[in-house]
């Protein structure tokens, strides 16, 4: 039987940190990005709401409308 990968829940939260570039957080995430994309031993998940919590963040809190970069950021995500 093959081996089934973990899988890990992001929130909006985790988006956020990523996108934002919060260097706190951006070793472990970009290690967990590595790992999801190259060796398929980790899913990472989330939901719609996240989605659209993320995509609308930094628009409501300016009143702007969404930066075509971020939203390429996030679709490449």
């Amino acid at each position: 039987m093959p081996d089934i990968p973990r899988m890990i829940y992001w929130d909006s939260s985790v988006f956020l940190h990523y996108i934002e570039g919060t260097a706190k957080w951006m070793s472990i995430l970009d290690a967990l990005i590595d790992e999801a994309s190259k060796t398929g031993n980790l899913v990472i998940v989330t939901s719609t709401f996240s989605i659209v919590e993320v995509a609308y963040a930094k628009v409501e809190k300016s009143g702007r409308t969404l930066d075509p970069g971020v939203v390429a950021g996030m679709d490449a995500l």
